[in-house]
């Protein structure tokens, strides 16, 4: 299985990442790392993340950061919709799914 970022959600880990390497030097590496690192647990087990609505699940990243994967398998492709912060606008990300 392969993986696959909305544009958005490129955009919010980009941005992501280099907020934390701008706080302090090296955090951003590891927020890069610790988002490698879910995401490859997803991939081995794609039923690993809790049911949101359809086919959307959420994963909780770990490791301290205030973020949680939200995404769908579409066929043989893990689509990841939002790299959501956890305590900024809620549900946000819901207009990314209406295709």
């Amino acid at each position: 299985m392969q993986f696959e970022l909305h544009p958005e959600a490129r955009e919010e880990f980009l941005a992501a990442t280099y907020w934390y390497e701008a706080q302090v030097p090296g955090l951003g590496v590891r927020f890069v790392a610790e988002i490698e690192r879910c995401l490859t647990l997803i991939l081995e087990a794609p039923q690993i993340g809790s049911p949101l609505r359809r086919k959307l699940r959420r994963f909780v990243v770990d490791d301290g950061l205030p973020y949680s994967i939200i995404y769908a398998v579409l066929r043989e492709t893990l689509f990841v919709v939002a790299l959501a912060h956890g305590s900024r606008r809620p549900g946000y990300w819901k207009r990314r799914t209406a295709r």
